[in-house]
């Protein structure tokens, strides 16, 4: 990353932002792949299994950011 930052010309203003990328397990599946949902009335509520549409029923959750770098031991 250092040897970018010299290549880097401040005058052209045509630096490149490092984007980190890092994959870890979902929040809201537990990495299951599946969440319960309730539908129904407080008395008849029925339980339903679905697929998680935050990580599309993988388990791990990919995400990206500028600002933040990953911790690679965890």
């Amino acid at each position: 990353m250092a040897l970018e930052d010299e290549l880097c010309d401040v005058e052209v203003r045509n630096c490149r932002t490092p984007v980190y990328t890092w994959e870890h397990t979902c929040d809201t599946c537990g990495g299951s792949g599946t969440v319960v949902s309730y539908t129904g009335s407080r008395k008849k509520a029925r339980r339903r299994l679905a697929t998680c549409l935050a990580c599309s029923g993988l388990g791990v959750v990919r995400s990206a950011s500028a600002r933040f770098i990953p911790d690679p031991n965890g």
